[in-house]
Formats: structure tokens, sequence, C-alpha cells
């Protein structure tokens, strides 16, 4: 039996200490799912000229922000990495040129939901990079190359947001949802339902204004991609969760089950 693809909509890093009805629902996603034997993660908050996956065997955390409370900072997630998963990764996706990465580790669009799924940090994770300058088809095809795992029990969870506008964020988190994340959002939902993915691809020609809000920058929309690509037309698309944080920071999360 194949384990499941999971994208979580990780906001705000506050929500690692903070508990909220987002992070109430990823601690069930366990409760859900077949226990994996490791992880592969794939995070907004990783980009490289190339693609890079880690292979140490303690990966460090990360504390890839500014500004927040020193307990946010204290937190150690001390996930064992999986060097020969490493390798097998960058075997599968030798085409697409993966090096081994010694020096990254996990940052906090990793731990800081990991830390709500697996709090024990029992289970070994390894993270791989977005490509900078690589494009929406690019990253469905590393997902699709990434899919094989699937079947040797390897959880693959990608973090990002699949609406991310700081630039016209309210910073209040009970702000009122932007009309136009919530629109952005029905129309994923409705792409990612009907499997479309010419659609999915062409989402910034086909719907040019509105992505462009939505994501300034693309990176937290490309660990959708990534998702999608390792999803399966057998699989089973659910929601986690959803709504919209700061008025533009989706929080929309999903799962495939097969």
């Amino acid at each position: 039996m194949k384990n499941n693809v999971i994208f979580i909509g990780h906001g705000n890093p506050i929500y690692a200490i903070t508990p909220t009805e987002y992070t109430n629902s990823w601690k069930g996603i366990p409760n859900k799912i077949q226990k994996p034997s490791a992880i592969i993660c794939v995070s907004a908050h990783w980009i490289t000229h190339s693609l890079s996956v880690t292979a140490m065997d303690n990966p460090p955390t990360i504390h890839d922000f500014s500004g927040f409370p020193k307990q946010l900072y204290d937190i150690n997630y001390p996930a064992k990495g999986d060097s020969q998963l490493a390798k097998e990764i960058g075997r599968a996706l030798a085409s697409q040129g993966c090096t081994q990465d010694l020096n990254w580790g996990l940052d906090h669009g990793a731990w800081s939901v990991l830390i709500h799924l697996y709090p024990e940090a029992s289970i070994p994770v390894v993270q791989l990079s977005l490509q900078k300058n690589k494009g929406l088809d690019f990253h469905i095809q590393v997902g699709k190359l990434l899919s094989e795992f699937r079947d040797e029990n390897i959880l693959l969870l990608a973090s990002g947001n699949s609406v991310h506008n700081l630039y016209a964020a309210n910073w209040q988190n009970n702000a009122t949802a932007d009309p136009k994340a919530i629109e952005f959002d029905g129309i994923l939902m409705e792409i990612l339902q009907n499997r479309d993915e010419r659609k999915f691809i062409s989402l910034f020609e086909d719907h040019s204004l509105l992505a462009k809000w939505a994501h300034p920058t693309v990176e937290h929309l490309l660990p959708l991609f990534v998702a999608f690509g390792a999803s399966d037309i057998k699989d089973e698309l659910s929601v986690i969760c959803q709504g919209v944080d700061m008025s533009t920071i989706s929080m929309l999360s999903l799962m495939w089950s097969s």
C-alpha cells in the first residue's frame, strides 16, 4: 500500500508553539495514515541553484526567521537523517542533476509542521530543495520522479502556502480574508480535483493578475506542484484544513491517499 502525499499550508512560524485550528488539524494526520518508515520533505524555504537533498545523519534544526520569541529559537527537532534514502533520491532525480547536501538541515517549513505530526521526532527525515529559476512544470516532474518512494512506505510532505502575499498582509491573525485569496484557492481546488495538469502549469498565463497577486514570488507555491506530481489519478484528494490568515496567507492543507 502506498503512503500518502501531503501538502501543508504552514503559515506563520509561531504556529510551532501556538495551538490553532490549523495545527490541531495537522496533529490528527498520523491517525489517518500508516506510520511512515521515513519522510521526504519539500519546503518553500530551501531554494538552490540545482536540486539538493540532505544527506547527513543528524540534520540540524534551522531557525530561518527573525523577530520571534526566544522560545521559538530554542526548539530543536532532532529527527535523524537517512543517507541511504538520500542516495536513492539522488538516483531517482539524476536526470535533474540532484546533489547530496551536508550543510542545510531542516528549516522551519519542515520542522514547524513535523513538530505537530510527529513530536517525538522518531522518523528519519530528508529534505529536498526547490530549484531556483525552474518553473511549475519542472517541479511537477520532480514530484513524478519522487512518487516511486511512496511504494516504500515513505511519506512525501510538501510545505508551502497556496496563497502567500506578505506585501498585502494584515498582520493580525484574525484579519478578514481577502476575497482574492479565496478566489485563487477556489481555482486551485478545481484544477486539483480535476487533475488538470495543463491548467495547473498554465496558471500564471490563464489567471495572470490574480496568480501574481497570490504569489509575488513563487517559492511557496512550488511545493504544491511537487505534491501534485507525486500524487496519482487513483488517489483520493481530501482537505485537511482551510482558511486564510492575515488576509493573504492561505492555510489550505491537502492530502492524497491511495
